[in-house]
């Protein structure tokens, strides 16, 4: 009978869904024709609306319009509760880039901690699609159209790559590996075009940074500060290895660039307690838990693009901050091996297998850097607070005193060329391969009986 009950109601959820379509899409044409049709035919690149990750809506368009640039650039995007509402904000003072985020005509609701959007999104959203691509073509321009998935696809790879990557396509067997390793030098393209097409990097508008900067201002009682930093955390509900570290392991790294002169500016999963903020006198601040006179979204904004330095577990607030081209990112916690942006130095998870050894950083760049997710059998560890303190001086001696870090190639160079590690120019932290080297020279015995003696 409970199945029975259930079934019912889907099948009622579906039928409101389908009567509800009509409807939805005849109030989204009609309110897109009114507030938004002269920025869809003025466009020469749409990249269709559809559902997005909060990372998608920051590389998406970013990518789009080196790909194609000088051209006039649209971006839709549906409104999303994870998304950052301020986003199209950053666009408004870059030339050729319309960002539009619009709301589905639609009943949006929670119910049992699942959310509800009726009608449901795979039905609504390719409809609608199709409207836009209609009405675009009324305009006579024969715009480009892109979704998420097709933004890499038909890229011209660079003759830089292009020879070597033909090469190792000829000599791969495996067909599953070859298209890897095509999706991956097609993504990888997108930071070799960041850095060789001269676009402006997208920013907020001046008055809102004159107002963060004033209400940063007010809220430290510490003067001189060096400089800011924004630091993103992230945490998800569910215990996860692609979480980063408990709150507690990021306090000496926290005291550490407090002591050296920088506001840190909290931005990911792990609100700022009140109580930690007035420890350090305001220089730490997150909006979420202080009274600034800004709204959150804005100080994300702020604390990804207009910070001196940026450090953050892997995620999308890294995504956002890489927007930003002159200036190298900490990566910390990274929790699958073959990531990449451009620019980054990467703190990796540490990962063992069933035997308790130290997987090879040569499986890290090979067979395992082929895979989405480690997999489940394996141990893997978090960063401690004694790794990010490292990871982060290190960071911050490269920061103030650029090109002065070490580079340990012997590692490095295990990654191939159309990795996204070396199309993005990335590097491991130095603190990282120092701990790695001492790890993997423990066999499993030595490495018990050190994580088990006194005070370890």
């Amino acid at each position: 009978m409970l199945i029975f009950i259930r079934q019912l109601k889907t099948q009622g959820i579906h039928l409101v869904g389908w009567c509800l379509l009509p409807f939805s899409l005849f109030l989204f044409t009609l309110h897109f024709l009114f507030f938004h049709l002269a920025s869809l035919r003025r466009a020469e690149v749409i990249i269709l609306p559809e559902r997005l990750n909060f990372a998608g809506t920051t590389w998406v368009p970013d990518f789009a319009r080196h790909r194609f640039p000088h051209k006039r650039l649209l971006f839709m995007s549906f409104c999303e509760p994870w998304h950052n509402h301020s986003l199209p904000l950053i666009w408004k003072d870059i030339p050729d880039v319309d960002c539009l985020v619009m709301r589905r005509m639609a009943i949006d609701f929670s119910f049992r901690g699942k959310r509800v959007v009726l009608p449901q999104r795979r039905f609504h959203d390719p409809l609608a699609q199709k409207i836009l691509m209609f009405l675009a073509k009324l305009g006579g321009r024969a715009p480009v159209f892109l979704n998420h998935n097709s933004i890499q696809d038909g890229v011209e790879i660079s003759e830089k790559y292009k020879q070597r990557f033909e090469e190792s396509l000829r000599q791969e067997k495996n067909k599953d590996l070859a298209y890897r390793k095509s999706l991956n030098m097609n993504n990888g393209m997108y930071f070799y075009l960041q850095r060789t097409v001269p676009l402006l990097s997208p920013s907020l508008p001046d008055r809102y940074l004159t107002e963060i900067t004033q209400a940063l201002d007010d809220v430290c009682s510490r003067r001189p500060r060096k400089g800011t930093c924004g630091f993103f955390l992230k945490k998800g509900e569910d215990s996860s290895h692609k979480d980063g570290s408990n709150l507690e392991e990021y306090l000496p790294a926290f005291r550490l660039l407090t002591e050296r002169g920088y506001q840190i500016l909290i931005t990911g999963d792990c609100p700022l307690s009140v109580k930690l903020s007035e420890e350090f006198e305001g220089m730490i601040v997150d909006a979420r838990t202080q009274t600034l006179g800004i709204s959150v979204d804005l100080f994300r904004l702020y604390a990804a693009l207009h910070t001196d330095i940026f450090i953050g577990d892997s995620g999308g607030g890294v995504n956002l901050a890489s927007l930003r081209k002159d200036r190298p990112i900490l990566v910390l916690n990274a929790p699958v091996f073959n990531i990449g942006l451009n620019n980054l130095r990467i703190y990796y998870k540490h990962a063992y297998n069933q035997d308790g050894r130290h997987i090879s950083f040569a499986d890290m760049t090979g067979k395992y850097a082929r895979l989405r997710d480690i997999p489940k059998e394996f141990v893997i560890e978090c960063n401690t607070a004694d790794e990010i303190l490292e990871a982060v001086r290190c960071h911050l001696d490269e920061a103030e005193n650029p090109g002065g870090g070490e580079i340990d190639k012997s590692l490095e160079d295990l990654w191939p060329f159309y990795s996204l590690f070396k199309m993005g120019e990335c590097h491991v932290s130095p603190a990282y391969a120092r701990n790695y080297h001492h790890r993997t020279a423990l066999d499993p015995v030595s490495r018990s009986a050190q994580n088990t003696a006194p005070g370890s």
